[in-house]
C-alpha cells in the first residue's frame, strides 16, 4: 500500500494532535507557530475529510510549513467573529479555505488567490479544497494559481 491510500480517521487525527488552542467544545487542529490560520467549512467532518488533509499536507509540506506551523478551524463545528478569531488565535495569515468572507462578518469582496490586507492581517480567499483536489485540467489550474499565491506570500 502506497502513501496516497492511508486512511486516517478523526480519532487518529486527534491522537496525532491533540492540542486545544481556542475554546474547549471544539479542537483546533495544529500548534498555531506561525500564527497561520487555515478556516474551511465541514459540518459533518471534525477538521477536514482525509483527502482534503492529505492535500493541505502536501501543500504544507511544499511550503515548508507542519501543522505545528497552523491552526486548522472547521466553521462548519463551530461559528465565530473576525474579532474573536484575531483575538483567539493571533492570526498574520488566514485563508479562506472554501468560506466566504462574510460567514466571519467580513463585509468584503476578496478575489479568489489574492493577498488582501485586513486590520493588518493577510487574508487569502481560496476556493474548496474539494474541487483542487479533482486530476482534471481545472483542478489542476486551481492548484497552479493557488502555488503562485503560495510562493508570493511565503517568498518561496
Amino acid at each position: 500500500m502506497g502513501i496516497d491510500q492511508i486512511q486516517l480517521s478523526s480519532e487518529l487525527l486527534k491522537s496525532l494532535y491533540p492540542e486545544i488552542l481556542v475554546g474547549s467544545k471544539e479542537p483546533f487542529l495544529g500548534k498555531n507557530g506561525r500564527f497561520i490560520s487555515f478556516l474551511c467549512y465541514y459540518p459533518d467532518q471534525d477538521f477536514l475529510p482525509e483527502e482534503q488533509f492529505i492535500f493541505l499536507h502536501k501543500m504544507l509540506s511544499a511550503c515548508k510549513l507542519s501543522m505545528d506551523d497552523i491552526v486548522l478551524v472547521n466553521t462548519g463545528r463551530l461559528s465565530f467573529t473576525f474579532e474573536e478569531l484575531k483575538k483567539q488565535c493571533q492570526p498574520a495569515i488566514i485563508f479562506l479555505w472554501g468560506i466566504r468572507p462574510d460567514s466571519l462578518g467580513l463585509n468584503t469582496y476578496l478575489p479568489d488567490f489574492t493577498i488582501s490586507t485586513i486590520d493588518g492581517i493577510s487574508v487569502v480567499q481560496v476556493p474548496s479544497p474539494d474541487v483542487m483536489i479533482g486530476t482534471d485540467n481545472s483542478g489542476h489550474d486551481l492548484k497552479q494559481q493557488l502555488w503562485a499565491c503560495l510562493k508570493k506570500l511565503f517568498n518561496l
